[in-house]
C-alpha cells in the first residue's frame, strides 16, 4: 500500500513540514518517478500491532481527497485514512479487531502542493482516540502519494 518516503510535495505551510524519513521496518516499493502511486507505512501499536500500506491497485489520490487511500495490514485487515492540512489523522477499520470504531488524533506533519490544498505527503507519531470509546491506538510512520491530475499541479 505504501512505501517509505523518497520525495516531497514543493509545498508546505510554516507549521508543516516534510515527513521524516527512516524507519526500522522495511519499505514497499518506491513509485517511479513520473508514475503514480505510493510510498511508506504506517505502524500501530495498542490493542492492534500491524504495519499498514496503502492497498495494491489503489488509485493514487491525496490524503485529504474524497477517495483518501485505503490500507491493507501485514495481519490482513483493511483501513481507512484521511490526514487533513492542519494535521488531523481520522484512522479505522471495520475489522472485528477494532472494537473502538473510528480513531482520530492530531499532530501529523503534512507537505501540501502548490495549491496548499491537498495532503501529498505526512510523517505521524501520535496516540489516536477512539469515537465511541473503545480503546486507543498509537501510529508512527510517512506516507508520500506521487499524483498527477490533469489540470493540476498535483504532487510530484
Amino acid at each position: 500500500m505504501v512505501a517509505l518516503l523518497a520525495s516531497a510535495c514543493s509545498k508546505s505551510s510554516d507549521n508543516k513540514s516534510a515527513p521524516a524519513a527512516g524507519s526500522s521496518a522495511p519499505a514497499a516499493p518506491a513509485a517511479a518517478p513520473g508514475a503514480e502511486g505510493y510510498e511508506g507505512k504506517l505502524v500501530t501499536s495498542g490493542f492492534f500491532a500491524g504495519t499498514w500500506t496503502v492497498a495494491p491497485g489503489s488509485d493514487a489520490s491525496p490524503f485529504n481527497g474524497v477517495n483518501a487511500p485505503s490500507l491493507k495490514s501485514d495481519r490482513e485487515p483493511w483501513g481507512n485514512l484521511t490526514v487533513k492540512e492542519d494535521g488531523s489523522v481520522s484512522f479505522g477499520s471495520a475489522a472485528k479487531e477494532f472494537p473502538g470504531g473510528q480513531l482520530k488524533g492530531t499532530g501529523a506533519k503534512v507537505t501540501l502542493d502548490k495549491s496548499g490544498k491537498f495532503v501529498c505527503a505526512f510523517s505521524v507519531d501520535t496516540d489516536l482516540v477512539s469515537t465511541r470509546g473503545g480503546p486507543g491506538l498509537h501510529l508512527q510512520g510517512a506516507m508520500t502519494v506521487h499524483w498527477h491530475p490533469a489540470g493540476l499541479d498535483g504532487c510530484p
